[in-house]
């Protein structure tokens, strides 16, 4: 069974409807889950970046990053590892006054199925944790330039997001 690191990177409270939501998921899963809260960087990437590094550390599978104020169906960490993807991760809207979908689409289809995208917002995102051995670390021991872009080159290895599109 693989060993998942929820990470909630965070600047302020966890928002309760996202905490609620978030036991919910832990207790009908049947992964064994590390939670992983990081309020320690100056903003939200240098918390995914501490996240991402103890997720390794801590010899996690994956790490599913969930952000301080997502609210997810409960079977949304099942569902996204059954895909068994590098990366994918749920389409999710802004929460602007003009909402839009946080994803950067590859062309002007929108489909109903698991598809590739160019980017795709870490608010509900799961990643294998073998991805971030393959990038290059900084004298920390954090992952550089991680979760900025995830259409790029690692090592000789492209990654592409794949986006489950029934949230």
């Amino acid at each position: 069974m693989p060993k998942i690191a929820l990470g909630i990177p965070t600047n302020r409270n966890v928002k309760s409807k996202t905490t609620f939501c978030l036991l919910q998921l832990v207790a009908n899963s049947k992964q064994e889950i590390e939670i992983i809260v990081s309020s320690r960087g100056y903003n939200t990437s240098e918390n995914r970046n501490y996240i991402a590094a103890q997720a390794v550390k801590r010899e996690c599978s994956h790490l599913f990053f969930v952000d301080d104020d997502m609210v997810i169906p409960p079977d949304t960490l099942d569902r996204l590892l059954a895909h068994d993807k590098d990366i994918v991760g749920g389409v999710y809207n802004t929460k602007y006054e003009i909402q839009a979908p946080v994803v950067e689409y590859l062309d002007d289809e929108r489909p109903t199925e698991l598809f590739k995208v160019g980017a795709i917002g870490t608010g509900c995102l799961l990643i294998k944790t073998e991805v971030f051995k393959k990038m290059p670390q900084n004298y920390k021991g954090l992952y550089v330039y991680i979760l900025s872009i995830f259409l790029g080159l690692i090592g000789s290895k492209m990654y592409y997001c794949i986006v489950d599109a029934y949230f």
